[in-house]
C-alpha cells in the first residue's frame, strides 16, 4: 500500500467514526471543525487538536484542508501535519467524505435532542 493510500484509508476512518459519533467535534463556524485528542498520556503522545475546514475556491469548488497540531500549552499550538486538497488533489474525496460525517454527525445529535423533547 502506498503512502497516498494510506492516508485515504486513514481519512476513511476517521470519516466512520465521527458519522458513528465515536469522534467529538465541535463546531468553530459554519464551515470549521476542531476535534482535540487527548493523546496517548501512556505512550507520551500530546495532546492534539485537527482541524478541518472547507472553502470555495477561485473554481468555484470546494477546497478542504485538515491541519492537525500539538498543543504545546494554551497559548502554543505546533502545526504538524496539513494536508490540502489545493496541494495534494488525491485528498478531495476524503476530505469531502470527513467533512460531511462531521456535519451528518451534528445532524444525529440534533435529531436525538428533539426527539428527547416529545417524550
Amino acid at each position: 500500500m502506498t503512502a497516498q493510500q494510506e492516508i485515504v484509508t486513514y481519512l476513511s476512518d476517521i470519516a466512520q467514526k465521527s458519522r458513528a459519533g465515536e469522534i467529538e467535534w465541535k463546531r468553530a463556524n459554519p464551515t470549521t471543525f476542531i476535534w482535540e485528542s487527548a493523546g496517548n498520556q501512556l505512550a507520551g503522545a500530546p495532546k492534539t487538536a485537527v482541524t478541518l475546514q472547507k472553502a470555495i475556491g477561485v473554481s468555484g469548488t470546494p477546497e478542504y484542508q485538515l491541519t492537525v497540531s500539538e498543543i504545546i500549552n494554551l497559548a502554543i499550538r505546533k502545526t504538524i501535519l496539513t494536508l490540502s486538497t489545493s496541494e495534494k488533489p488525491f485528498v478531495r474525496q476524503p476530505l469531502n467524505d470527513l467533512f460531511h460525517s462531521v456535519e451528518a454527525s451534528f445532524d444525529i445529535q440534533a435529531a436525538g435532542i428533539l426527539k428527547k423533547l416529545l417524550k
